[in-house]
């Protein structure tokens, strides 16, 4: 059967309001009735004008998070605060520099393709417009998210 997944197809769908047909909870239990959900933009001075690139710099595990530093000779060291299970968290390097950014010293490490057990503590992104997203699996293991764009050695961001 066919499902009208248009935002008032889905809005159509709500049981449990929660601001009238403009939020709600459909059979399922799933939030509906918003055209998307919008996450914090963090890694910036509160007006979003300075990244933020020292190497004290801890990443929080959720929303899109903006890092690295100026120039080919500028790497930064980042480290990723321990994942949430379940939750989404994208780094983005708007710079022309590095971003080097640990994840086990917070607990948490990134689940590799090399193996059931291998896991990675490193990510590296080369320069601007390199990115990677990662989903918490649990409360000490990342999941890297498949950029289908390229998010491989070959494109400026790699896992060790």
């Amino acid at each position: 059967m066919t499902q009208d997944a248009s935002l008032e197809g889905l809005r159509s769908q709500i049981l449990d309001s929660i601001k009238g047909r403009k939020l709600g909870l459909d059979v399922n239990g799933h939030l509906v009735g918003v055209p998307d959900v919008r996450v914090p933009v963090l890694g910036t001075t509160a007006n979003g004008t300075t990244l933020v690139s020292t190497a004290t710099t801890t990443i929080k595990a959720y929303g899109v998070t903006l890092i690295g530093s100026s120039g080919t000779s500028g790497a930064t060291g980042y480290q990723l605060n321990a994942p949430i299970p379940g939750v989404m968290a994208t780094l983005f390097n708007p710079t022309t520099g590095y971003a080097v950014i640990g994840t086990s010293a917070a607990g948490g490490l990134v689940a590799s393709s090399q193996g059931a057990l291998s896991t990675l503590g490193t990510i590296t992104l080369d320069g601007k417009g390199r990115m990677v997203q990662l989903m918490g699996l649990t409360t000490a293991l990342w999941g890297l998210v498949p950029n289908w764009a390229g998010s491989s050695i070959a494109t400026g961001v790699s896992l060790v």
